[in-house]
């Protein structure tokens, strides 16, 4: 029995034989000399049956998963569609007089390329759609499609990577879990391993450390793995799933009902989510409003800007759904770690304190005022508050007001329906929108602390740097501090306040929550039951108490010490 460290994925404790998926696709050689005309049409022939392989797809998942997560799937047939694709692909042929697969193949590589070397998790990851797609077409014109084939009998999957037709078609009676050795929790696959309930981690070179037929057992909440485990570790394992399995009827329990502490606190929970496809998972959730919609990924999966009437029709879709609460959208947040060839952003040696957010809106006013105008014109489809992103001086809230107010009067001019009195708040994510929050919130009529920014700023610490990681922490007594003012600006002028990011689903920081007058938790929307449950366990008189204990911390282990004593 032996442990290999991997990173936890979805949740839920998988146990059985392994199956090695290998990964057959792309296996194309090189054919010159071949009939042009003959292998263009065997490329548009397997075009075509791709097409409807993924239609068969696209209903089943529709009817199995949602909706949401079935356009996934006509996503990649309008990949399989689209005229610049189709066109490189017969240039190569006829260029090189290359057989069909060896040209689906090197175009396919070049595209994933692109998405590869992009810096950000999100749009690396859209490679893969674009590995699902081209290996499909060529699999069909080399006859060895389905690699996978029927396996009736329980398992864990392992693979290299899944794409997300493979992961959208495992026979879930069987599939008890999946280990790749690549991936992340914004994967499409990884998405819909959590809507099936599929326990899922990631280990690199899993492939080559495990093999067929070894037994493992894991939790998708810790990420490692036991190869060849023991009856004591498999009755470890049996009582963390018993537990877990209680832990879900618990959740289960307050689903529909609202949440408060035991002494009727009330406490507002929001989902965030980037894209139109997680509506499904939010209408299925106990969530009735957006905290934060990510309009970047709008404009960080196209191959041009999106129009005003584009974008309209997402956010009001978003709207629509939402019926029973408000959509919380923030606007462009490109630059950082969220590129987009778009934007003609020069490369930065601190692009994190660089042209990103408001800064770049400011500059390309135009491309702003579109977005603006969407938003507004969605908002006369339901309740809609506008967020602004890295706000760092006054002027930059009031720039932003006088746009609004330009495409306000425009609106009117055109005869265009839109709230007249719709919100427009800010992320607090700058040590300088912290000094200043007594001040900004005179200007705007809502905060949301975004975390994760803000801890990176304050800690002068870049996150991704595993040589400082430890800095980073919204535990330090430093980001403490400053979430405690920018709740006592916002409870002074009255307006609203919340925590979004990693830190607003913390189950130890729930009560410090409580305890400086945020009732607003913004957060990816699987985490909501957690946390619901959690705050129904506790009151906010103990949390007035955490604070007033915390505000001698010194350290984070001092912090540590006394949000582990309080723990429920």
């Amino acid at each position: 029995m032996h442990t290999i460290i991997g990173i936890p994925i979805a949740k839920g404790i998988a146990h059985g034989p392994v199956r090695i998926i290998h990964d057959t696709s792309m296996e194309a050689i090189e054919r010159l000399g071949c009939n042009t005309d003959k292998e263009i049409q065997i490329f548009h022939d397997a075009r075509i049956k791709a097409i409807s392989e993924i239609e068969t797809i696209r209903l089943s998942t529709k009817k199995n998963i949602g909706e949401q997560e079935s356009k996934i799937f006509e996503a990649h047939q309008s990949i399989l569609e689209d005229p610049e694709l189709i066109g490189q692909v017969e240039t190569y042929i006829l260029e090189k007089g290359c057989c069909a697969e060896w040209a689906l193949t090197v175009v396919g590589n070049r595209i994933r390329a692109i998405f590869e070397a992009m810096d950000n998790a999100y749009m690396k990851e859209r490679a893969i759609d674009i590995k699902d797609i081209t290996c499909r077409v060529v699999n069909i014109i080399m006859g060895h499609y389905n690699a996978m084939g029927p396996i009736n009998e329980p398992y864990v999957l392992v693979a290299h990577d899944l794409t997300p037709s493979q992961t959208s078609t495992l026979e879930t009676q069987y599939v008890k879990g999946i280990i790749t050795e690549v991936g992340g929790k914004t994967a499409h696959s990884a998405i819909i391993a959590t809507l099936l309930k599929i326990p899922y981690v990631v280990i690199e070179k899993g492939t080559t450390l495990l093999k067929d037929g070894d037994e493992v057992i894991f939790d998708g909440r810790e990420g490692s793995i036991i190869i060849g485990p023991d009856m004591k570790c498999l009755d470890t394992y049996h009582e963390k799933e018993r537990q877990l399995e209680l832990e879900e009827e618990k959740y289960a329990s307050l689903k529909g009902k609202a949440c408060k502490t035991q002494d009727n606190t009330e406490v507002e929970l929001v989902a965030n989510i980037s894209q139109i496809k997680d509506l499904d998972f939010i209408v299925k959730s106990d969530a009735k409003s957006v905290g934060l919609f990510r309009t970047e990924f709008i404009f960080m999966d196209q191959d041009r800007l999106p129009t005003e009437e584009e974008q309209y029709e997402i956010y009001k879709k978003i709207t629509t759904a939402m019926s029973e609460g408000y959509v919380t959208i923030r606007t462009l947040d490109i630059g950082g770690d969220k590129e987009s060839p778009l934007f003609n952003i020069p490369k930065e040696d601190n692009p994190f304190l660089g042209y990103r957010g408001i800064r770049l809106c400011l500059e390309e006013v135009e491309i702003f005022k579109t977005q603006l105008r969407a938003i507004l014109r969605a908002s006369a489809h339901g309740q809609i508050k506008i967020m602004l992103p890295m706000i760092a001086s006054i002027d930059e809230i009031r720039k932003t007001k006088n746009i609004l107010e330009v495409c306000k009067k425009a609106l009117d001019l055109e005869g265009r329906a839109y709230d007249r009195e719709i919100e427009i708040g800010i992320m607090i994510e700058t040590p300088a929108a912290v000094v200043m929050a007594d001040v900004f919130a005179k200007e705007v009529d809502f905060f949301s602390i975004g975390t994760n920014d803000l801890i990176q700023y304050t800690m002068a610490v870049d996150r991704s740097n595993l040589k400082i990681s430890a800095l980073y922490s919204q535990y330090d007594p430093a980001v403490l501090r400053s979430m405690k003012k920018i709740a006592e600006a916002a409870i002074k002028e009255n307006i609203s306040v919340s925590i979004c990011g990693e830190a607003a689903a913390d189950i130890k920081l729930l009560p410090y929550w409580l305890g400086i007058g945020i009732h607003k938790l913004s957060m990816s929307i699987t985490l909501i039951p957690e946390v619901k449950w959690n705050i129904s366990q506790m009151t906010s008189t103990q949390g007035i108490e955490v604070v007033e204990t915390l505000s001698k911390a010194s350290d984070v282990q001092d912090v540590l010490k006394v949000l582990d004593s309080s723990a429920l």
